[in-house]
């Protein structure tokens, strides 16, 4: 990771993203006819993705400088949410019992909460502890038997 916030700074969030979903796309190629896996892989990519991106802001002063400086932050956190949400609506279509459905609206109220205190309150570091909570509860989408 050095190497890639040393020498490529601006794609560390890219980076982080797949370092995380590449183990889950692993398990997915070990059971070909699970391809819910390959879904949350792509879910799980896209929420780090979008939590990664709004860490990237808030840690952008020490941060070498890269063409993620010249990005506002407004359409940066656009993207990170927006981001966010296409994991979940992917993780929408993976929903087939109850708990499935619960455990999506905890994890859209959690966004949608950090989007409030990213927003409205300027509490970056209250909703980045948001979006963790938020992945968190994701990982219940990773422990449902195959």
């Amino acid at each position: 990771m050095d190497m890639v916030v040393d020498c490529f700074p601006g794609f560390k969030s890219l980076y982080v993203s797949c370092t995380i979903s590449i183990p889950v796309l692993i398990v997915a190629a070990f059971y070909p006819t699970e391809g819910r896996l390959y879904i949350v892989a792509i879910a799980l990519f896209f929420v780090v993705l979008g939590r990664e991106l709004c860490m990237d802001f808030v840690d952008r002063a020490g941060d070498a400088v890269s063409f993620m400086h010249r990005i506002d932050e407004r359409p940066l956190a656009v993207a990170a949410f927006s981001s966010q949400a296409i994991g979940l609506l992917l993780l929408v279509g993976q929903a087939a019992e109850p708990l499935d459905i619960l455990v999506i609206i905890l994890m859209a109220s959690l966004l949608a909460l950090a989007g409030r205190y990213w927003f409205k309150l300027a509490s970056h570091k209250k909703a980045i502890a948001l979006m963790k909570g938020q992945l968190f509860v994701g990982l219940y989408f990773l422990s449902k038997p195959l």
